[in-house]
């Protein structure tokens, strides 16, 4: 056999084989994740105010080449120790301060929590486990009397210790153009939990833990606690 061709299978080999290793690192991010953060908001009215949190859960699956990012920002426990506060007139609100769910709560999120189907976003992201994934953060159209909004998903090092970022736009012909930024950066990565840095726009500061969870369940209108109404 020719150098040549010892050369070219050699290539071969080794873009297939880096093609699977793409594809393994990849998986070990696809998924259902829960997400809490607890944070400090330097633009708090009220500085007893300061301490907040808040979760979420995230769904990464592959659709083709492309990587789809669900986020359910409403979510249900069963057991709410902790989560909500009662006013003066009875109502139910979140509560102030850091939360972090308890070992019941945890065996919940490993379950699949419920989910207010009113509070759902999808991102379809482009790229690969070594380059990143972007979506396209198209804006809608501007006009004079129109302001156009568009948000970008960015997930860095999804093989490694992933930086998901999301990046908010907002302008029109006759108003300034508007900027945002949360990142979520991971520093510690152990098995099926990773953790990290949270900042919001400079003025939310805190820090997030990530870890797997059960299927989510998207609860019926009729049931959906009445907190979210």
């Amino acid at each position: 056999m020719s150098r040549a061709w010892i050369a070219t299978l050699a290539g071969c080999f080794v873009l297939v084989a880096s093609s699977a290793v793409a594809h393994t690192e990849t998986n070990a991010m696809l998924g259902t994740w829960y997400v809490v953060v607890n944070y400090d908001d330097a633009q708090a009215v009220n500085s007893d105010d300061r301490k907040r949190w808040e979760d979420k859960v995230w769904v990464f699956e592959l659709r083709g080449t492309r990587l789809v990012w669900t986020e359910y920002s409403e979510l249900s426990f069963k057991t709410d120790v902790g989560r909500y506060q009662t006013l003066a007139g009875g109502r139910e609100i979140k509560s102030s301060g850091s939360w972090n769910p308890n070992k019941a709560q945890r065996a919940e999120i490993e379950r699949g929590l419920a989910a207010n189907p009113q509070w759902v976003r999808t991102k379809t992201l482009r790229g690969d486990v070594v380059t990143g994934y972007r979506s396209s953060g198209r804006q809608n159209r501007e006009s004079a009397s129109v302001i156009g909004f568009s948000q970008t998903w960015e997930i860095v090092d999804p093989g490694g210790k992933p930086v998901f970022r999301r990046r908010d736009s907002m302008s029109g012909g006759r108003s300034t153009a508007l900027e945002g930024e949360t990142l979520y950066t991971t520093t510690s990565r152990k098995g099926e939990v990773l953790s990290g840095e949270f900042t919001r726009d400079d003025a939310q500061k805190g820090i997030f833990v990530m870890r797997r969870a059960g299927k989510i369940q998207l609860v019926a209108e009729k049931e959906v606690d009445e907190r979210w109404q």
